[in-house]
Parts: structure tokens; C-alpha cells; sequence
């Protein structure tokens, strides 16, 4: 969703740390399209280009690329805890300098990096914390995922299996790993981490599971196939409860003559003690219409099988930021041959070049909100990050005049909406042939452009007008002598 900035020049010498990564980038960017260049599959495609991309590169000597590619995965992901580091003191200490306080001198840090790093604001504040142990408290560790003799994910675990630790705990963990490390899986590095910090100081690693228990929630993320994960983080003795609770019906039911599977029983007990429905058919459900109302509902006059009825395919819908086929979706939204299943149907209006949702019905029995609804069905996840929306948020802000219309409207997650309003962060809404943008610009100055994910609907095919044709002719002779 989230655009990188341009390259830029940083005005900075040939030799000089910013200059060097992106002369290495521009290298391996290089070595990936003389790759993609190469054709490959058959044997004379092989010969052909034997002597381009990778063509002539012998099978030893491809895999000795890989090894080589895993070892500077390993060593950017060094300098890129490094670089993290040196980021967030700059701008803590000018914050300091300003009068801030140390709990206000790191606002915007995190949601900085994550937008260079193309990550999430919550995986960039959490990784923050562990580039700092892996560069001021780890350094035999942070030596190890430089020379590649661990990846970055093993060295991040050592961070963080050891971040409950006082500074001089930690450097006794970092030497006793230093020379068992290497090689190790990210999981078993874990586990050893994990239990060198309980022997040195087990008190620490008890308070830490004592808060990881108060950390508890559920949450949501989208899966294959139309289905979804949901999940709930729980103490071990609260989840090996519910979970053999839920084993154990699904044993009765399977010794019983159940024919659904043993998974099948548990996910649908799980779903009837949450809702208190036997089916989730009872479930009552709003459908966000963004699909044609013929695709949707089948002529009341049509028979099965007529001419008039529905297609099978059409165009899919959406559940929030999950895709529903139109079949799937008409079984929701129908729930054919359950009288009591409760289902309201809210038409949303699409523009007509982009296909993008600009409007709502007004009303809808038991809800208000119109407008809410249109930006949620637009946007359908934040759009500085990708987690679920929480806040609805005026782009140019309220206070400075920003109206409350769907233009000015988009879905942020909590963290994505407190950000903006910190000092030298700006936001403007535009509309591009019909499809709503924002830019946001850092206090760094970098802008980066966010765009709703593409429209549900495609938009039907325009002709250009008479009109249109004149005006880029006349625009094609005002720019032909300049270009000359």
C-alpha cells in the first residue's frame, strides 16, 4: 500500500556509508535483471544464453551464490541494526535538546523506519528495541550475524529471549552463546537464550511471563480460500485448557458417527460457545454491496437453471480486506433455506472511471453512519500499515478546516493515526483520475503516497471524448517545439 520515496542524491562523498549501501543495491538490482534477462527451461534457450545473466554460471557456482547471498542477508541485516540505532539517537537526543521529554522523544521514531524498511509500524517499534540490545549489550552476538554465522532471525531471538535482563546479565548470556551460537536454528538459538537468562537471573524471566500474561488478546488475519486465522495468544495452562476441551467434543462427536472431520468439529464448537449459535448460518450479517445487485440476488421471477438467473462467477466481493467470491458471497448473504438468519444488504456507490467506493446509502434499518461505512468498505485495512482499521481519520485535519466527507476520510490503525499528529508530520488527500490518494510527508522531508487496495468492482471501459482529443493535440503542439 505504501510506496517507496524516489532515490534521491544525497549529496554525500563516493566513499561515505549512504553511498556505498546504495551503490550496493544498485549492484545486486543490476545482477537481478541480467538474471531475469536470461531465459531458461529449455536447452537451446540454455545456449542461446550462455554467455548472459546467468546463463554461463555452473550449478556448483549457483549455489555457491546462495551461500554467498545468505551471508550478505546476514551482514545488511548488521548494518541495518546499526543504521536503526544511529537514527533513533539522533532524533532522541534533538528531541532532548528541544525540551522534550525522554516518554515524547521517541514519538514517530518507529513509524519512520517502518515506512523505509516497507514494514508495519508495530514490527518496525518492536525490531527497535532489539537492534539496540544487539548493538550496545550483544555485541559477540551481533559479531556472529555479521560474519553470517547465524541469521538475522536467530540473532533477533538472543534479543529478545534476553531483553528482560539488567545490561551486565546480558553481556554474561552474550559470552556464554558467543561460541555455541553458530549454525543454530532460530528456534533452538531461542530456547538456548531462554534458558541461559533463567540461570542467571530467574527472577527477571518470571516478571516477564507475568506481563507476556497481561499481553493476552485475539486477533484476526486472513488466510487462503476465503477463511480466516483466528487466533488467541494465552498463557499455556489457558490455552492446553480450551484446546483439550475442544479435542475432547470432537472425540465424542467422532465416536458418535460425526462424518465431518475431527479439525472441522472443533472450529464449529469453537464458533458455537463464542457466538451462541448452533449454525453459523444464524449469524446476522451486513453485506457491504459492491458488486453489481443482478451478480449478487437472482431475479425473483427466475427459475434455477434460467436464462435470467445469476451467473456462477461475477465479480467477488469483500468482507472486510477479505475477497469473497460472488457464489460464496450470495450464500452468505442469501442463506438459503434459513428463515431466521437475519441479513441486510447496503448499496455502495463506485465511481465511474476509477471503480471507487465515494458513497453510501443514507440509511439501513438498526444503523447510521453512512459515510463510515463507505471509508471502511474503501479502504478496508489502515492505510499507513495494513492493520485493521480502529480510527476513521480526517486527512487534512478537522482543526485546520478539513471537512468530514469521504475525500477527506481514510482508516488508520490507532498507532498510524496518533503519528501524524506529531510535529513535521504532514498529510494531503488528492484524487487521481478518480482514485483517492494520500501523501504523507515525514519530518525527514521523504513523502511516500498511499492508495486504497484496488476497487472491488472494475470500472467499465471509457471512450475517450471528442473533446479530450482536442485538448491533447493542442497540449502535444504547446510541448512539441520544447522538446525539440
Amino acid at each position: 500500500m505504501i510506496s517507496s520515496p524516489p532515490v534521491t542524491d544525497p549529496g554525500a562523498d563516493v566513499a561515505s556509508p549512504v553511498a556505498v549501501v546504495r551503490g550496493a543495491w544498485l549492484a545486486v538490482q543490476q545482477l537481478a535483471l541480467d538474471a531475469a534477462a536470461a531465459p531458461a527451461g529449455t536447452a537451446d534457450a540454455a545456449a542461446d544464453t550462455a554467455e548472459q545473466g546467468l546463463g554461463g554460471v555452473s550449478d556448483a557456482g549457483l549455489i555457491d551464490m546462495l551461500g554467498d547471498l545468505r551471508r550478505l542477508r546476514a551482514a545488511v541485516a548488521a548494518v541495518e541494526a546499526h543504521v536503526q540505532v544511529a537514527f533513533d539517537a539522533s532524533l532522541r537526543g534533538a528531541a532532548l535538546a528541544a525540551g522534550a521529554t525522554r516518554q515524547d522523544a521517541g514519538k514517530g521514531i518507529a513509524e519512520q523506519v517502518a515506512l523505509a524498511r516497507g514494514v508495519s509500524p508495530w514490527r518496525a517499534a518492536n525490531d527497535l528495541p532489539l537492534a539496540k540490545g544487539l548493538v550496545r549489550e550483544l555485541p559477540r552476538t551481533l559479531a556472529l550475524l555479521t560474519g553470517a554465522a547465524i541469521g538475522e532471525q536467530a540473532a533477533q531471538n538472543v534479543a529478545r529471549e534476553t531483553v528482560c535482563l539488567m545490561p551486565e546479565d546480558r553481556a554474561v548470556v552474550d559470552e556464554k552463546l558467543s561460541e555455541r551460537l553458530g549454525g543454530m536454528s532460530p528456534k533452538r538459538a531461542a530456547a538456548t537464550a531462554r534458558a541461559e537468562a533463567a540461570k542467571v537471573d530467574a527472577e527477571s524471566v518470571v516478571r516477564r511471563i507475568r506481563m507476556a500474561e497481561a499481553d493476552r488478546c485475539v486477533t484476526l488475519r486472513p488466510a487462503p480460500d476465503a477463511m480466516v486465522y483466528l487466533s488467541a495468544l494465552l498463557p499455556v495452562k489457558d490455552g492446553v485448557a480450551a484446546y483439550a476441551a475442544l479435542s475432547q467434543q470432537a472425540d465424542t462427536l467422532k465416536a458418535s458417527g460425526d462424518e465431518r472431520s475431527r479439525g472441522a468439529i472443533m472450529a464449529d464448537a469453537l464458533l458455537h460457545r463464542l457466538t451462541g449459535y448452533a449454525s453459523s448460518e444464524l449469524i446476522p450479517v451486513e453485506v457491504q454491496l459492491v458488486m453489481p445487485a443482478t451478480t449478487l440476488l437472482p431475479s425473483q421471477s427466475a427459475e434455477p437453471g434460467d436464462a435470467e438467473a445469476p451467473p456462477a462467477g461475477g465479480e467477488c466481493g469483500w468482507i472486510g480486506e477479505h475477497p469473497i467470491p460472488a457464489v460464496i458471497a450470495r450464500d452468505i448473504a442469501l442463506a438459503a433455506g434459513v428463515e431466521e438468519a437475519a441479513r441486510w444488504i447496503r448499496r455502495l456507490f463506485a465511481d465511474p472511471i476509477s471503480g471507487e467506493i465515494t458513497a453510501a446509502d443514507a440509511t439501513r434499518r438498526r444503523f447510521t453512519g453512512a459515510t463510515r461505512r463507505a471509508i471502511m468498505a474503501r479502504d478496508r485495512d489502515c492505510r499507513g500499515c495494513g492493520a485493521p482499521i480502529r480510527h476513521l481519520d480526517h486527512i487534512r485535519p478537522h482543526a485546520a478546516g478539513g471537512p468530514t466527507t469521504i475525500a477527506n476520510g481514510q482508516g488508520l490503525c490507532q498507532r498510524c493515526n496518533q503519528v501524524k499528529e506529531q510535529p513535521g508530520w504532514r498529510t494531503q488527500p488528492r484524487i487521481i483520475e478518480g482514485r483517492h490518494v494520500t501523501v504523507t510527508t515525514t519530518p525527514t522531508g521523504h513523502a511516500y503516497v498511499s492508495t486504497p487496495p484496488p476497487p472491488v468492482t472494475e470500472p467499465p471501459p471509457r471512450q475517450v471524448t471528442s473533446l479530450e482529443q482536442h485538448l491533447r493535440r493542442r497540449l502535444a503542439e504547446h510541448l512539441g517545439p520544447r522538446a525539440g
